[in-house]
């Protein structure tokens, strides 16, 4: 009995495919279950590629989750990284600013976190998902607490400068699933 699972991912990710949630689930359906499921995750891929480039993450038959999680993450850092890597070095001049360093973290409560004293900014995993619109936003917004700690009137002033429609992007933002979690109970 030899499967294979193959996942086809947008090179750019403009929307949302929650694939974690899709290999979980294949890993305990009966093989009909699973071909239905999959299936049905590739047509809607298709529908958003429209005959584009994709790639295929392949891996081998009897890997574990913890593995297919492990691949699928590594992947999407690299999907991010330069993402993130440009968005910073953009805003950074823009607004007069400097990290001494910023990261990419798997984080379930926020979409990104700054170190004021210590000039350091940190980018949730899950950003990889969102419009490069929301990506944006968070690196600004994060940056801006490099300027100015907290949630004040002159952030605010500050966000609005320098992306007048930051409340739209951040309501859509926050319709997104900050990310998927197990529960078991």
């Amino acid at each position: 009995n030899n499967q294979r699972l193959f996942l086809a991912i947008p090179l750019i990710l403009q929307y949302h495919f929650d694939y974690d949630m899709i290999i979980n689930k294949l890993s305990s359906l009966n093989k009909n279950e699973a071909d239905r499921l999959a299936d049905k995750a590739m047509s809607d891929l298709n529908k958003f590629l429209k005959g584009k480039n994709k790639i295929i993450l392949q891996v081998r038959p009897k890997t574990t989750i913890a593995k297919r999680h492990e691949v699928i993450t590594e992947w999407y850092r690299k999907q991010l990284h330069p993402v993130v890597e440009n968005l910073v070095a953009k805003w950074q001049k823009k607004i007069g600013v400097q990290t001494s360093h910023w990261g990419i973290k798997q984080m379930k409560t926020r979409w990104g976190t700054c170190n004021h004293k210590r000039a350091r900014i940190l980018l949730n995993l899950e950003l990889v998902k969102k419009p490069t619109a929301c990506v944006e936003y968070v690196v600004v917004h994060e940056l801006l607490h490099l300027i100015e700690k907290k949630h004040t009137e002159k952030f605010v002033s500050l966000m609005a400068k320098h992306i007048p429609k930051w409340r739209s992007i951040k309501d859509e933002l926050n319709r997104f699933v900050l990310s998927h979690e197990e529960w078991k109970h």
